[in-house]
């Protein structure tokens, strides 16, 4: 039998609530103390005020965020749902970490629709699928789009929010040192991937260009054509059809460019040195990096 994410979000915010409570009775306490002890009950009250309280209540749009970043760090191997705390975060792997969850062999996840395994609202789909259960995936899925907000499908909206926030969270929450780096194609973002730092290797670039890269190539021009072959359509179908057109065509040049310049990093062999940090080592490849 499956478990509910919203279940599991009630438990945590009731047991969030009665911590809130308890600490803010027992600051509360703290304050009738000192204030007798110093006779200060004519200027002073012992109430605190609920955001001065040092622990947080839950918060579902946080959480939930928080639980598609873990998620996020679980297709990478940092995280497991088999083991507390960090998996990997560099040094020696340990396969007998992941059941649950089988981490992306070549540290690529991609941001961009590609049609294959290699997208990230599937990765997340079947994260969802495998740890919570298949027989409650539809309304997990439902209630991850519902915490996110949105208009749209179920998928659309989560979707969205993994293109369009997610990197954005996540650099703020690592305070622009981010572990997970996002590569773009360029101005368009014709194409968009994610890797872990603490797994990259020089053979990243090579595996970007021949595997999720190549399947965004390919999936823009099955788009293309289709759109192409387009005939028996109205005057004013046809103008949006055209303006179509020009953007996949100016996407599909992007992507012709940016292979080029993955291509050369890899035949360049850049090594990023741990010891100096991620600001000078995200310096190194910032040619093919989201501007933080």
């Amino acid at each position: 039998m499956g478990v509910l994410i919203e279940d599991k979000f009630r438990n945590w915010e009731k047991e969030c609530e009665e911590r809130f409570s308890r600490l803010k009775a027992n600051e509360e306490e703290l304050n009738r103390i000192f204030i007798d002890l110093y006779g200060l009950g004519s200027e002073l009250s012992p109430e605190v005020d609920a955001s001065h309280v040092s622990v947080s209540r839950a918060l579902l749009s946080r959480e939930i965020r928080s639980l598609v970043s873990y998620a996020v760090g679980c297709v990478f191997g940092r995280y497991s749902p088999d083991r507390e705390g960090l998996c990997f975060a560099g040094g020696q792997w340990d396969e007998s970490c992941y059941r649950q969850v089988i981490p992306v062999e070549d540290n690529i996840i991609s941001f961009s629709e590609t049609g294959t395994g290699y997208d990230v609202t599937k990765r997340l789909t079947d994260f969802v699928g495998n740890v919570y259960g298949q027989d409650v995936l539809a309304e997990n899925m439902s209630y991850i789009a519902g915490a996110l907000g949105g208009k749209g499908s179920t998928e659309s909206i989560i979707r969205n929010y993994l293109m369009n926030d997610f990197y954005a969270d996540h650099v703020r929450t690592y305070r622009k040192r981010p572990i997970y780096w996002m590569v773009t194609s360029g101005e368009r973002k014709a194409f968009r991937s994610l890797f872990y730092i603490h797994r990259f290797e020089p053979s990243l670039f090579d595996a970007i260009r021949r595997g999720p890269l190549a399947a965004r190539m390919a999936f823009l021009e099955i788009e293309l054509d289709s759109l192409m072959g387009s005939s028996d359509i109205s005057a004013c179908d046809r103008e949006r059809t055209e303006k179509k057109i020009l953007e996949l065509s100016a996407q599909t040049a992007e992507l012709e460019d940016f292979s080029k310049r993955l291509e050369k990093l890899s035949g360049e062999r850049v090594i990023l040195d741990p010891d100096m940090g991620i600001k000078h080592n995200y310096g190194l490849l910032s040619d093919i990096l989201e501007r933080i």
